[in-house]
């Protein structure tokens, strides 16, 4: 079975300096790549302002955990170990990595800019691994 890696293929000064940011913030490319790509997104399209649906207004807020930092660090393994594995997929599981990839990225960026994780964003993160599991066989 063919495997193929998905990459950002670049060099020179760009390469260096995403290695300086990731290691600087202690993320991975990829999340650091995705975070500044949602930054400048957001300085380029900013957001339209809506009025709070009444769902949104009275809905209670997340209970935090009781141990943030181990769940966080949690959270984190799992979005790394996404990336890894997505990365790894078959030809025919392209578009599918490519997409875990992106939402899973998306995750862990908010979880470590706000260093808290939502009991939904584990769930998320747990399910986009078990889907990509499922591509390897033993």
């Amino acid at each position: 079975m063919e495997h193929t890696k998905m990459t950002l293929e670049f060099g020179g000064e760009a390469a260096k300096s995403l290695d300086k940011l990731s290691r600087h913030l202690g993320m991975s490319p990829v999340v650091t790549m995705y975070h500044a790509l949602n930054v400048l997104h957001k300085a380029v399209f900013p957001p339209l302002t809506k009025a709070a649906s009444p769902a949104a207004v009275t809905k209670p807020p997340a209970k935090p955990s009781t141990n943030a930092t181990d769940d966080v660090a949690a959270a984190l393994e799992i979005a790394e170990e996404i990336e890894s594995l997505a990365g790894d997929l078959p030809t025919a599981g392209e578009d599918f990595g490519m997409s875990v990839l992106e939402k899973s990225a998306s995750i862990a960026a908010t979880i470590e800019e706000r260093r808290h994780v939502t009991d939904a964003q584990m769930s998320a993160l747990q399910n986009m691994l078990d889907g990509l599991r499922r591509w390897f066989h033993d």
